[in-house]
């Protein structure tokens, strides 16, 4: 497992009691209507509860497997100390935190439906929910991905277990 991630389980959806997750899901559900997912155009940001507006990426799928955040919230800009808006993952310096990324983009790139991600840390006992979904801006492909981390907590004791660990997160 990356460190400091002690354990990530991928889910659907449906099968996780979160509000947080619920309310996106619903969100993105509403805006696909009959399609299997939506555009990104159709998404809308301000709609969602504002304590989840800061925690919202939203990337582009490049070519060649890159992926572009087109945007990053302001909640993910504070913990990382960076603006990844209109920059490539693998710009990313922390390396766990790439490569954690990277699988469930990837994950949600090849499955073509949307996936929560309940990722355990070490020396925490809440974990944290990311909810992953494709957009299509084109009806055929995944052309990004819409996400959201819900938090409730998780980044305050995650950024102290990185202060206490610095030599595991290299």
């Amino acid at each position: 497992m990356i460190a400091p991630v002690r354990s990530s389980v991928e889910r659907a959806p449906e099968d996780v009691d979160n509000p947080a997750v619920a309310v996106v899901y619903a969100h993105w559900r509403e805006k696909a209507g009959d399609r299997w997912a939506p555009a990104w155009r159709d998404m809308d940001i301000m709609a969602l509860p504002g304590p989840l507006i800061p925690y919202v990426v939203v990337c582009d799928v490049a070519d060649g497997g890159e992926f572009i955040y087109r945007y990053w919230g302001r909640g993910h800009t504070e913990y990382h100390g960076v603006d990844f808006s209109y920059k490539p993952l693998s710009s990313m310096s922390r390396e766990w935190v790439r490569k954690l990324l990277l699988d469930q983009y990837q994950h949600v790139l090849e499955a073509r439906k949307p996936l929560v991600f309940e990722t355990q840390y070490t020396g925490m006992e809440r974990p944290l929910y990311s909810i992953r979904l494709p957009l299509s801006d084109d009806g055929e492909n995944v052309t990004g991905i819409f996400g959201v981390a819900e938090r409730r907590g998780v980044s305050e004791d995650l950024a102290k277990w990185l202060v206490e660990n610095k030599e595991a997160t290299r």
